[in-house]
């Protein structure tokens, strides 16, 4: 029989994967696969949602126990929902607690190669040449980090206007080039199968530095109504959206990005490009500002890409948030498009988070 120590680092583990590294307002929290499976009391009991305060909340209830059958009930239930980096968590956790997650199936080859690719890397490469671009458009007046337009120099506006949509443009081909350079390496017969994931995190990078512009929007009252700068923002989505359907968007030139790739290895460990601390930090920044730059709220469609990271025994996930229990899933970027969603009525993962969009 298991003790409430063994309960207690049960319980733990298989929360960890689905919280983020900070304390939830309530109508985020409600969007967490993993709230539906707690009993009420556990909720009213902690001071904030938090993991480690639901769990001293459960421990305080005595709903330890329910709180694990749920847990386990709702990871059966959906499993080929989750990220490769979720499954790959809970399987080396069934090393750990072999009865209560005997039934957890061997990753896939498309999971394994999933596994393989070095994503952080390739983020690596992009958040360099993202910062390098938005360095060069402060100095003409627009800063899209701190949301803001200098009129003090000289053609701020006609830079916003003409050379934002370029540079943005040519950081979304350098999103989807990283990416098709980290994947190099997989076996052919999975690598087709990437192409929704790529094109997911280049339109998640995108989203975010579009809401950039849209947080310049609200800083700056006089663009409001300019017909300019709504029929930029217009023509932009359209042409992004354009460069993502593309068929042949997985065979763009590589040699460069790869290049770039094995530069940024750190040496002794291909696969990770920074620690699990900076990666909390990281998993923390990107959750504080999707709640402050999105008004969460009943029928509003929020979406959050969290960039799937396993990184200090946490396993990381990307999914979605909409209204209802729907969507903020480890979303379902390992199956072809065509693989059923589970068991319970779903639409497919938006591509969208803060995401925050875990990381990798």
């Amino acid at each position: 029989m298991a003790t409430d120590g063994d309960n207690s680092s049960l319980l733990r583990d298989l929360w960890m994967p689905f919280f983020p590294p900070i304390a939830l307002p309530p109508h985020v929290f409600q969007h967490l696969p993993i709230a539906a499976t707690m009993p009420a009391a556990v909720v009213t009991r902690a001071p904030s949602l938090s993991l480690d305060d639901l769990l001293a909340g459960a421990a305080q209830t005595d709903c330890e126990r329910a709180c694990i059958a749920g847990a386990l009930t709702m990871l059966e239930r959906d499993w080929a929902l989750f990220t490769p980096e979720t499954k790959d968590y809970f399987a080396k956790l069934q090393r750990k607690y072999p009865r209560e997650l005997h039934w957890i199936p061997r990753l896939s080859e498309l999971d394994a190669a999933l596994l393989a690719v070095r994503w952080e890397t390739a983020d690596a490469i992009f958040e360099s040449e993202k910062r390098r671009q938005f360095d060069y458009l402060v100095t003409r007046g627009v800063d899209l980090a701190g949301a803001t337009l200098n009129f003090g120099v000289r053609g701020a506006l006609d830079t916003l206007i003409s050379d934002v949509p370029k540079v943005l443009q040519a950081l979304v081909l350098t999103r989807i080039d990283c990416d098709v350079a980290a994947i190099s390496s997989i076996a052919p017969t999975v690598k087709p199968l990437l192409g929704e994931r790529i094109r997911r995190r280049a339109r998640a990078a995108f989203d975010e530095m579009l809401n950039a512009i849209g947080d310049i929007n609200r800083n700056e009252p006089k663009l409001t109504g300019y017909g300019p700068f709504e029929e930029m923002r217009r023509e932009l989505k359209a042409r992004i959206a354009q460069v993502l359907d593309t068929p042949a968007l997985l065979e763009r030139p590589t040699t460069e990005r790869i290049e770039a790739l094995r530069k940024l290895e750190p040496a002794g460990d291909p696969t990770r490009s920074s620690t699990p601390a900076e990666e909390q930090r990281t998993r923390a920044e990107r959750w504080q500002r999707a709640i402050q730059n999105h008004p969460f709220g009943a029928g509003v469609i929020v979406v959050m890409a969290v960039l799937a990271t396993v990184g200090g025994g946490i396993a990381g996930f990307s999914g979605a948030i909409k209204s209802g229990r729907d969507l903020f899933w480890p979303a379902a970027a390992s199956a072809p498009a065509a693989s059923p969603n589970g068991d319970m009525p779903r639409k497919t993962p938006l591509d969208r988070t803060v995401a925050l969009s875990d990381k990798s």
